[in-house]
């Protein structure tokens, strides 16, 4: 919906990869398009603290306070946040991708496991 209104993906100012700046920029061109109880955007916390990998152990960056994330609540209670790769977007093996949405699936239930994550193509 958001390409819809603002062109294909990897057309837009999205900035450098791994960076605040960008992540902000892509979060609200997708955010009108989400039902969003809480706009966090920079600002730290809407997630949980300590998350784990699937494996169990300390996950090496924290959602809560990672700052190059733009984070939000859905109105159903769920955290998510978005990542930037930057204008032009990325290719690897697994195709071109422009950024990423991860959720936490169950919100302020514990165990709070690493997300999981969708690739914005």
């Amino acid at each position: 919906m958001a390409e819809t209104e603002n062109g294909p993906i990897e057309t837009w100012d999205i900035d450098d990869a791994d960076s605040k700046e960008g992540s902000l920029k892509l979060y609200d061109k997708i955010a009108p398009k989400l039902s969003i109880a809480e706009n966090c955007r920079e600002r730290s916390g809407c997630f949980g603290s300590n998350y784990l990998t699937l494996q169990g152990t300390n996950a090496s960056y924290q959602p809560r306070t990672w700052f190059r994330y733009a984070r939000g609540v859905l109105n159903n209670g769920i955290p998510f946040y978005v990542w930037s790769n930057g204008s032009g977007c990325y290719s690897n093996t697994y195709g071109e991708f422009c950024g990423v949405v991860r959720v936490d699936i169950n919100g302020d239930k514990k165990p709070n496991r690493f997300m999981i994550f969708s690739h914005l193509l």
